[in-house]
């Protein structure tokens, strides 16, 4: 069993499972503000892809967008 391996337990209490065995919290970093770093770049990566055309027709005509012909 892994819990044999690392030494641990099998079925461990809930507060023997949380006990941090004195260790203590030595560095905190918010990690919010990289996330909404990571959203606004998702935003306009999506505007880009959205927006952008690399290749083909710039432009639709109106017949094509109510399902006429081309």
């Amino acid at each position: 069993l892994a819990a044999d391996i690392a030494r641990g337990a099998t079925d461990p209490t809930p507060a023997k499972l949380f006990d941090p065995m004195g260790e203590q919290v030595k560095y905190r970093e918010e990690l919010w503000p990289y996330f909404i770093m990571l959203a606004v770049v998702l935003l306009v990566l999506d505007l880009l892809m959205r927006r952008v055309r690399l290749s083909g027709e710039t432009e639709l005509s109106w017949d094509r967008m109510i399902g006429g012909k081309s």
